[in-house]
Formats: structure tokens, sequence, C-alpha cells
């Protein structure tokens, strides 16, 4: 995941702002068929997820399977 968010952080801002999520979201063929505007779309998205509303959406590691679920350490879980 964090691969591809890279590949449209083109600036290198470490940030997705609304051109470079446009191109993701059109690359991934979600904008062929809105009911909206693509960027009333992407406006919708930054609502939703630009948790500081700054404008620009921060890549979060998901934290590992084992330690969120089971509390134990990602290295190795238990039989």
């Amino acid at each position: 995941v964090k691969g591809i968010f890279d590949k449209y952080d083109v600036d290198g801002s470490q940030t997705i702002d609304m051109d470079e999520l446009l191109v993701l979201l059109d690359d991934l063929g979600l904008l062929a068929k809105l009911k909206t505007t693509p960027k009333e779309f992407a406006a919708e998205m930054f609502v939703k997820y630009d948790a500081n509303n700054d404008g620009v959406l921060r890549y979060i590691a998901p934290p590992r399977f084992s330690s969120v679920f089971f509390g134990w350490p990602a290295q190795r879980a238990p039989c």
C-alpha cells in the first residue's frame, strides 16, 4: 500500500493532494461512472479522510495484524 501511495505522491511531500488523488482515482477507474464531478467526489473523500483538515491526505501505516487482534508481538504468534 505504501508503494502505491508513494507512486501517486509525485511531488514527494509524503502527502496526497487533490490533483494527486484525482490521478490515483482515475487510474483505478473510479471516476468513470460518477454521479458527481471528479472534484466533488475527491472533495468528499477529503472531508471524510483529511483528519486535520489541511487539504492533504497522509499515509498512516496499518498496525500489524497479530498485535492488533491478539496483543502479541508481531514477530510470531503462538501456536
